[in-house]
């Protein structure tokens, strides 16, 4: 599908957000479990051993 004739693909606007999200994800998985999240997807990654990083109070 081609947008408004220019013969560019159609992107959704959501699409620049998806990088930061993506670190955001990771960093906060890496403050609950203490592993760090360096391939995607994050589904495939066995989180079992936990090593909290930050401390809740």
């Amino acid at each position: 599908m081609n947008g408004f004739g220019l013969g560019q693909a159609l992107d959704g606007p959501g699409e620049p957000a998806t990088p930061p999200l993506a670190a955001a994800v990771t960093n906060a998985i890496y403050i609950l479990t203490g592993q760090r999240v360096r391939e995607l997807p994050i589904k495939n990654h066995d989180f079992s051993r936990v090593n909290p990083v930050a401390q809740v109070q």
